[in-house]
């Protein structure tokens, strides 16, 4: 370290206020070379919600306190771990000596948490990246951790951050990881970058995660993102929230189906699904072709479209209708509306 400082010219060296107890080491070894040091300084460390230092030890607690509430929940012994490693794909003595806390290796971790259908806690950089976070989000939220810009602004492009930095606005008490003002931060961001720029961050997103927007190409990649992006917190959220899109309906929910799909509701689908298959297939010519269905029944367009969205999404709970048909396409958009007639009571 001391080497590569000298070597690189640095002249200012600030780490974790853990590096206090060799930094006088370091300092010795400037002397004994005939380097000026560089000047030191120590920051507070960033500690976990529930307090403690962030480690990819926090992994496999996680995963650990799931894998044994999955056990006493099925009434299983505590030296029965034979189904997890089988669940995980683990050899067993691997699994057992994990349980037991005799090694916290976070590929057995992830195996676990992924056979339990678990989430286990973002630590290091590509956590975050796989979690669907910004890249200008994250950077904003740390640099906030432990440092202030000396106002009330949160929402600070690089540049600014740059700009106001000052080591005398550095705490001197440990700062605490907020999950959850890191994900309300990241969804102003996903509202507020510019459309392009959030379209690349979903290309690289896509590059390591397991999803379905991988399939899709550039443009429909677009219309989802103006889709989800003013609701969405994260690249993860669009892959819940859009769920539906890539995987019709096998049920519909009986709250949604008893509240909009009386003799009234059945009408207006069955004349939504004839007047929507004469449409050209765009935004525009589908939300007028609802708009007609409406005023030839002389109901509101809301009692059209909420009957023709619990045949696209089985919940009913979906973007504007006309965007949602055009991103299905025209072949599996009426192939759900049909699919739904079919359940009409004759």
């Amino acid at each position: 370290m001391v080497v590569d400082d000298h070597a690189m010219g640095i002249g200012l060296v600030l780490r974790g206020e853990e590096h206090l107890m060799n930094t006088h080491k370091h300092l010795l070894l400037y002397e004994a070379l005939g380097w000026a040091p560089p000047q030191h300084g120590h920051l507070p460390l960033i500690f976990s919600p529930g307090g403690t230092k962030m480690s990819k030890r926090d992994k496999a607690k996680a995963a650990r306190e799931a894998a044994r509430a999955k056990a006493k929940a099925d009434g299983r012994g505590k030296d029965d771990w034979g189904w997890l490693a089988e669940a995980a794909g683990l050899d067993v003595e691997d699994c057992v000596t994990f349980v037991q806390k005799k090694h916290d290796r976070v590929p057995t971790a992830e195996a676990i948490a992924r056979a339990l259908g678990v989430e286990l806690p973002a630590v290091e950089v590509m956590d975050f990246r796989q979690a669907g976070y910004l890249p200008e989000a994250l950077l904003n939220y740390l640099a906030l951790l432990g440092w202030s810009p000396g106002d009330d602004r949160e929402i600070l492009s690089f540049d600014e951050l740059v700009a106001l930095f000052d080591l005398e606005r550095v705490n001197k008490t440990a700062a605490r990881f907020d999950p959850d003002k890191l994900t309300w931060m990241n969804a102003e961001y996903m509202k507020a970058l510019p459309e392009d720029v959030l379209l690349d961050h979903l290309d690289r997103w896509v590059e390591v995660t397991d999803t379905p927007v991988a399939a899709l190409d550039r443009e429909q990649r677009r219309a989802l993102l103006a889709m989800y992006r003013a609701r969405a917190r994260t690249f993860r959220d669009i892959d819940r929230l859009g769920a539906f899109l890539f995987r019709a309906p096998t049920t519909y929910a009986d709250k949604q189906m008893r509240k909009h799909l009386d003799e009234s509701g059945w009408r207006q689908l069955g004349a939504a699904r004839a007047a929507l298959a004469g449409a050209a297939w765009e935004p525009e010519a589908l939300s007028a072709a609802l708009d007609a269905v409406a005023a030839a029944g002389d109901v509101p367009v809301g009692k059209v479209a909420q009957p023709v969205r619990i045949a696209l999404t089985g919940d009913g709970v979906s973007p504007e209708i006309p965007a949602t048909l055009a991103f299905l396409g025209q072949a599996e958009a009426l192939a759900r509306i049909d699919a739904l007639l079919a359940l009409r009571p004759h």
